[in-house]
């Protein structure tokens, strides 16, 4: 199998002592959930949805919770390198299926690179009016903006080009200031400013309706700011006792993430000048929300600690965001479904140094076609719950196909919650919009295409199998831009909509679950 060479060398790693410990494992869950989305989240949550922006980021949580609790099992009975993007590989032996996945994980990780890149070049230009109107025109990045985010985007690859012990090094810091900064902050805020009266201006607590504090869970970042917990499986092998720590770390980080999150956002409604939104919470304009809005309430001083932070957080995640696409195509290219020749490692390292060149090279590519940090989010989300839906397929198979397998750790209802949340992926898919779908899925075919080109060398015979071998995504991602569109439009009525929704979801996450591998004879044959 394509994963035998990996167990031998994990078998030789696991006797190095240096591995991370918990503690550190939780230091990169923070740190990689703990980026821009602490910046900008509660500013752009609280626009769509108002003080329901609260229950916005619990639903958030608690979606990135379950996920990384299915996650958890897969990763404590596997000692896979990058194992995250190569699940439907473990769990179909199916590579031409995982490949949509692998690469969504990958495409979703490289966009963010960058995009926190963005958050701190754009947070520091507001520090002085010369910065900020050389670094951005109105909302959009200059090219001396440009210039300095792909300076951060080097930068964050140098330090990983030494491997997994450097980067902890690092970032254990990194995290402590990560976590201390946001709650100094959210505390400042309560503590000097609060109007308990914010809460129920402009139509009240729920201010634009149920619907759209569900919208805030994509619209405003949400999910993109809990979605650090899938980086962190992606180390599984080079941590400490993987089987124990990471379903820990996955849970601990998350908890701690929503903690932070919750005070900040509770914070940002109370601090907000209720004059401002006596015509509602969506005419607010802030470039810097925080720093901007300490200055507005006079405190000045604590502006500058944001200022510090905005040149860690962002960078904190990026830099692990970094060493985790190179460690995912490094993967990628042992399960043959990217050229050999960018996954040749180093005896004492767990990832390709030529991966991890070849993904900063797109990092800083991607940064021409995105000017602004919200532009980003919705696309890098559509990108994200395209990924996640590997989890609840994954996880149903592995326990329909290897039942009596060792689980270490094994969630209690695993096969119902990983139902119930697909289906709920499956709703914020296709709540990013039709736009943000339709670019995400050309993108990730774009890919599909080329792969099964150098896969199969032009075999005709074999890049049909290919495609049969995947035709149950291929429906799943027609449906969703289907579903969009038809949302959007607001074509049927909500009784029809929604019995379609759940009749087509069902049918394809069951067709997903027993989708067979048509190459697999062919795959048999090369890993003779």
């Amino acid at each position: 199998m394509c994963f035998k060479k990996a167990d031998q060398s994990v078998d030789i790693a696991m006797k190095n002592n240096q591995h991370p410990s918990l503690l550190s494992a939780i230091a990169i869950g923070v740190s990689c959930i703990i980026g821009s989305g602490w910046l900008f989240g509660a500013y752009y949550s609280v626009q769509i949805a108002g003080p329901a922006s609260i229950i916005s980021w619990i639903l958030g949580a608690l979606l990135a919770l379950m996920l990384a609790l299915l996650l958890a099992e897969i990763t404590a009975m596997y000692k896979i390198p990058s194992l995250f993007s190569r699940l439907l590989t473990v769990s179909h032996h199916n590579r031409d299926f995982s490949f949509v996945v692998a690469t969504s994980n990958l495409l979703g990780l490289l966009i963010v690179i960058p995009s926190e890149g963005i958050a701190t070049v754009q947070y520091l230009s507001t520090l002085n009016t010369n910065l900020s109107s050389l670094f951005f025109h109105g909302e959009e990045i200059t090219s001396a903006g440009l210039i300095g985010v792909a300076f951060l985007v080097l930068l964050y690859a140098f330090i990983n080009y030494w491997g997994i012990r450097v980067l902890t090094r690092i970032n254990n810091t990194i995290t402590i200031i990560k976590f201390s900064v946001p709650i100094l902050t959210g505390i400042i805020l309560i503590s000097n400013a609060f109007h308990i009266e914010n809460f129920s201006q402009f139509n009240g607590f729920f201010s634009y309706g149920v619907s759209n504090m569900f919208s805030a869970v994509v619209q405003a970042g949400i999910f993109y700011s809990f979605y650090g917990f899938s980086a962190l499986a992606t180390f599984s092998t080079e941590l400490k006792n993987p089987k124990k720590n990471i379903p820990l770390a996955l849970v601990s980080s998350i908890f701690l993430c929503l903690i932070i999150y919750l005070v900040l956002q509770v914070a940002f409604i109370g601090s907000i000048p209720t004059e401002l939104i006596k015509t509602g919470w969506h005419t607010l304009q802030f470039n810097s929300p925080f720093t901007q809005l300490l200055i507005l309430i006079h405190l000045n001083v604590f502006s500058l600690i944001l200022y510090a932070d905005a040149a860690i957080s962002p960078s904190g995640t990026a830099l692990v965001y970094s060493g985790s696409s190179a460690r995912i195509l490094t993967g990628m290219c042992e399960d043959k479904q990217m050229p050999s020749f960018l996954g040749k490692k180093k005896n004492d390292f767990h990832f390709s140094h030529r991966a991890l060149i070849m993904c900063t090279i797109i990092s800083l590519l991607i940064v021409l076609f995105f000017k602004t940090w919200q532009s980003i989010v919705v696309m890098i989300t559509a990108v994200q719950l395209i990924t996640c839906i590997a989890i609840p397929v994954a996880f149903t198979k592995l326990r329909l196909t290897q039942p009596d397998k060792k689980r270490p750790f094994k969630l209690w209802l695993g096969p119902w919650i990983s139902l119930i949340i697909y289906c709920f992926v499956t709703y914020l898919v296709i709540s990013t919009g039709y736009d943000a779908l339709l670019k995400s899925f050309i993108i990730n075919w774009f890919f599909f295409f080329i792969y099964m080109l150098t896969s199969y060398q032009g075999n005709i015979q074999q890049m049909l199998r290919a495609l049969l071998s995947t035709w149950s995504l291929i429906v799943y991602m027609l449906l969703t831009l289907g579903l969009a569109y038809l949302y959007e439009h607001n074509t049927l009525s909500a009784y029809l909509y929604w019995s379609l929704f759940v009749i087509c979801s069902i049918s394809l996450f069951y067709s997903m679950v027993h989708q067979k591998n048509y190459n697999a004879s062919a795959e048999i044959k090369e890993s003779h």
